[in-house]
């Protein structure tokens, strides 16, 4: 087995087709795991919605809707609501958060609003202004957070009045 390679073994073929080190070499960032990032520094005002995870690190002002997990970095600052399956929060958040599975806020997290999920860590030291609902449901509500899911009587044997 040699330990120098030639660099022609190193560049993809004439043909177009790349040599073999490159198609074995596994290549991990955000672009490829899918995730969104905002990175330190950058501030980004819009929506956010789709399937994909999302690491806030800058700030961002907007609502946030996905179906798969949100991490509010340490730097990370929210304003807005943000649903997702998981949501972590690390930095600060002002707005409602809803988790369909869970909702972590660490010690250096920050959050002023309501927070509903089956299941909620709050670690010593964070920071919660606002309400905490646990539910059963594994998955977010419509409607995203603030409204209020129908209660289970309504709509069943009532009839509407005009």
């Amino acid at each position: 087995m040699p330990i120098f390679r030639r660099e022609s073994e190193l560049e993809p073929s004439r043909t177009g087709a790349p040599a073999a080190p490159y198609r074995d070499r596994p290549v991990m960032n955000d672009a490829t795991t899918g995730a969104t990032r905002i990175a330190p520094g950058t501030e980004i005002e819009g929506k956010i919605r789709g399937g994909t995870d999302v690491v806030i690190d800058g700030r961002f002002i907007g609502n946030i809707e996905v179906g798969s997990r949100v991490s509010i970095g340490a730097s990370g600052r929210v304003e807005g609501n943000v649903v997702g399956r998981v949501v972590q929060v690390a930095g600060a958040v002002k707005g409602d958060i809803q988790g369909g599975e869970r909702v972590e806020i660490v010690a250096s997290g920050k959050v002023e609003g309501d927070v509903v999920a089956p299941r909620v860590v709050i670690a010593e030291g964070a920071f919660l202004k606002g309400k905490v609902e646990m539910n059963e449901r594994k998955a977010a509500r419509p409607g995203g957070p603030g409204e209020k899911a129908p209660a289970a009587s309504e709509g069943k044997g009532s009839e509407e009045k005009a």
